[in-house]
């Protein structure tokens, strides 16, 4: 994910950052039944007013054992890391197969007048059976 915080005066401020995250998801269970199901976020900031949100939510598909996956991403930008000013929500939804992949490529601009601030968003989902 790379933030870039346009500045009016100056030089722009950009940050780039990886992200290695992995999930175990499995057919739920009567004794387990949420474990089909997982859930991560992070936010990083840059320039301490760009904020992005990231939330990733994994499903299994216990038919194909393919994972649908959801993106939802929210940029923020204020006069601190912590403000609340949402300028822009992309939600993306990718079904990777059982032993595959998908890779996604979207840039989030700011949406209020004059903003010109953008978070680049580049992920590789890889669905492959946990060894035993």
């Amino acid at each position: 994910m790379k933030i870039t915080d346009t500045e009016d005066f100056g030089s722009d401020e950009v940050n780039v950052w990886n992200l290695d995250e992995a999930v175990i998801i499995e057919p739920n269970t009567t004794t387990s039944p949420n474990l089909a199901e997982q859930t991560f976020e992070w936010t990083r900031c840059t320039g301490g007013e760009v904020r992005a949100r990231v939330k990733v939510t994994v499903r299994l598909n216990e038919h194909d054992r393919s994972a649908e996956v959801t993106l939802t991403s929210r940029m923020f930008e204020g006069t601190s890391c912590s403000d609340n000013d949402l300028d822009s929500t992309t939600t993306k939804l990718l079904v990777v197969p059982e032993d595959g992949s998908k890779s996604v490529n979207y840039l989030m601009e700011n949406e209020e007048f004059g903003g010109e601030d953008t978070i680049r968003v580049i992920l590789t989902i890889t669905n492959t059976i946990a060894p035993n």
